[in-house]
């Protein structure tokens, strides 16, 4: 991370474009420079650790974001416990 000399504010060096996928067999090989060359071992290990799934669950959300965290007043806030008492 970089300073941005106006504002002393942190900001990121480079960035990445959002991925479709979790992690992939380029992500390991990236991570692990010594499974260069073997992409298909790689493919196998994810789908037996099942990350095949996971990337297809989030590359169906991916383009349907959710609502906002804790958009439904929760039962233990006071505000919501006076309203229906």
């Amino acid at each position: 991370m970089s300073e941005n000399s106006d504002k002393n504010i942190p900001v990121a060096a480079e960035a990445k474009p959002v991925k479709r996928t979790v992690l992939d067999a380029e992500d390991v090989i990236e991570l692990v420079p010594k499974l260069k060359g073997h992409e298909k071992l790689v493919n196998r290990v994810l789908h037996w650790l099942d990350v095949d799934k996971v990337n297809d669950v989030h590359s169906r959300g991916f383009d349907h974001p959710s609502l906002p965290f804790q958009t439904i007043p929760s039962a233990r806030s006071t505000a919501y416990r006076s309203s229906i008492w």
